[in-house]
């Protein structure tokens, strides 16, 4: 089931994939493997540039400095997003690129800004398009 939300500004540090979505896991990999826990963190996908560019990010937690683990740093953009969830993605990515173009082709989608990944859970991924 598809809604409409408003999101904040979310400051995040990520980790570039060399191969736009298809290199998702290996960059949430390196980025996973330099924090010292993942519990209670959120993590993002990041998806711009027509789908070529692919940032695994993570939300920056008070005190953290992202140069100095070796990440880049920027936000997801504030504003109207329209999202949907995928219950066990883990065995459904390739339905991820279909989800976001289904809500894409429902929406006023704002290209200026990227389209989100937010992985709540082990179980739940919700998949956000920018609209206008």
């Amino acid at each position: 089931m598809e809604s409409e939300i408003l999101l904040d500004e979310i400051k995040v540090m990520y980790v570039k994939s060399e191969d736009g979505p298809q290199g998702a896991a290996a960059a949430f990999s390196t980025l996973e493997g330099k924090l010292s826990t993942l519990k209670g963190r959120r993590f993002y996908g990041i998806i711009s540039d027509e789908g070529k560019t692919y940032l695994a990010a993570v939300a920056v937690v008070a005190g953290e400095d992202p140069r100095a683990l070796g990440f880049g740093e920027t936000s997801i953009p504030e504003g109207k997003y329209v999202k949907t969830k995928i219950w066990d993605w883990g065995g459904k990515i390739d339905q991820l690129y279909p989800t976001f173009k289904s809500l894409a082709s429902k929406y006023p989608e704002d290209i200026s800004r990227p389209r989100i990944e937010f992985y709540r859970s082990q179980k739940e991924l919700i998949i956000m398009v920018p609209i206008l």
